[in-house]
């Protein structure tokens, strides 16, 4: 049983663990795929344009397995002020974020891309939640680059497990800070659906 009802091919095109088990959890049956992009920013580009840009891209380049497929690909991005704060590249990179996300606020927004194949449309609609860190101490940092969690996330840490423990606070939906709004993904394939 599923949380709507929605019987096209479903391809979620995200090699994330985390958006993979979101969607799992609603009972749909989805196939898996993942896409390699350039994920690059380009000057002057605001937060929300970089990661509609990447969404859409992503599904484009997602190759469907059926004429009658919908595609979802998303992508999710740190905010601080006008910096886009992505993946760290290694173990220093992620403790010099932690260090900067300290005790601030920062967004993190993500862009859902929803491509009906059989209508030759995409879709594009992004949500934006609003994250403050604790404080955090030296001890608490290294701890958490300890556990390895850091890796492959945007932000360098994951709210869903033992980064909850830096945050203070979260303004917004919580499942796009996990890396997918779920709300958000559900009305969209509801105008699908119809």
């Amino acid at each position: 049983m599923t949380i709507i009802k929605f019987n096209r091919p479903f391809i979620l095109a995200t090699a994330s663990e985390a958006r993979r088990k979101l969607v799992s959890d609603l009972g749909f049956s989805v196939i898996f795929d993942s896409v390699d992009i350039d994920e690059r920013t380009v000057p002057d580009e605001t937060i929300n344009d970089y990661v509609r840009r990447l969404a859409k891209e992503k599904a484009d380049a997602c190759v469907p397995s059926s004429l009658d497929a919908v595609i979802v690909a998303v992508d999710t991005a740190i905010g601080l002020g006008k910096t886009i704060i992505g993946k760290p590249r290694d173990e220093k990179h992620a403790k010099e974020i932690l260090e900067l996300l300290s005790g601030r606020t920062h967004e993190v927004v993500s862009a859902i891309a929803v491509r009906d194949v059989k209508e030759a449309t995409i879709e594009i609609e992004s949500t934006r939640t609003e994250i403050r860190c604790d404080d955090l101490s030296d001890v608490a940092i290294n701890w958490y680059l300890a556990t390895g969690e850091w890796k492959g996330r945007a932000g360098a840490y994951a709210i869903q497990g033992k980064g909850a423990a830096l945050v203070k606070e979260v303004q917004g939906c919580f499942t796009n800070v996990i890396g997918l709004s779920i709300p958000t993904l559900l009305r969209m394939l509801r105008k699908i659906s119809i």
